[in-house]
């Protein structure tokens, strides 16, 4: 249900209240009851799904309590899928600030779900046209050159183009890989010192980089399949 204080119940109840989404899915919603009715109630819609009741909140939580709530919300609903009562698992927006008020390890669902399942996992965000996987997630970007490594970004293409063939059905999947810096550092004429990074593990072999400005897609040139992402950042996410 996400962040009982936040926006997820008010768009569960919208998206729920789709007919096209009904006609797709049987979802189970694993959260505050009397908060979703609230929710639909004020969106106008009827609450169309069941609800597996977890815990008891109060009728106007702290910010503490919320936090609480998100995560608990969504470790039910994670052990739901492990032991195949669910087949997926939709994670509605939570507040990182209150969740960590308890749990301040918690950096954000992709990581925390990677830790409770002991997967190792990359994150892809997926438009109609474009799809990026993030070598690094939620970083400052002072890390990011740190985290980074020829293993790492070998394992993400891996298992994108894994994933591409067995979930989007495409045959031969094309994968960019994005420069650290902007325009990949115009081959060392803008940034040198920065253009010339390489991952400190050289196996296996280092890729070539994709200037991140050329993977969207223009008439002349079609978007890859993927591309990779060496960093997140919410201020310079495209919409695609």
């Amino acid at each position: 249900m996400g962040d009982p204080l936040g926006i997820g119940p008010e768009v569960l109840a919208l998206a729920l209240a789709d007919p096209a989404v009904q006609a797709r899915l049987d979802p189970v919603v694993f959260g505050d009851r009397a908060t979703l009715l609230r929710a639909a109630t004020l969106r106008g819609v009827p609450l169309e799904a069941r609800v597996v009741q977890v815990g008891k909140l109060a009728w106007q939580p702290t910010g503490e309590e919320a936090g609480v709530a998100a995560l608990e919300y969504v470790d039910c609903a994670a052990q739901a899928v492990v032991v195949r009562q669910a087949k997926a698992l939709c994670t509605a927006p939570l507040s990182k600030e209150r969740v960590a008020l308890r749990a301040p390890q918690f950096v954000g669902h992709t990581e925390h779900l990677a830790r409770t399942t002991g997967a190792r996992v990359a994150m892809m965000l997926a438009g109609p046209r474009l799809r990026v996987v993030l070598a690094t997630t939620h970083l400052a970007l002072a890390e990011v050159p740190r985290r980074l490594s020829a293993e790492q970004i070998a394992f993400v293409a891996q298992l994108v183009s894994r994933e591409l063939r067995e979930r989007w059905g495409i045959a031969s999947p094309r994968i960019a890989v994005c420069g650290l810096n902007p325009h990949a550092g115009e081959g060392g004429s803008a940034t040198r010192r920065r253009a010339s990074w390489r991952p400190p593990s050289r196996r296996p072999a280092p890729p070539a980089w994709t200037p991140p400005d050329r993977i969207l897609p223009t008439a002349s040139s079609p978007a890859p399949s993927a591309a990779i992402a060496t960093r997140w950042s919410r201020s310079t996410t495209t919409r695609a």
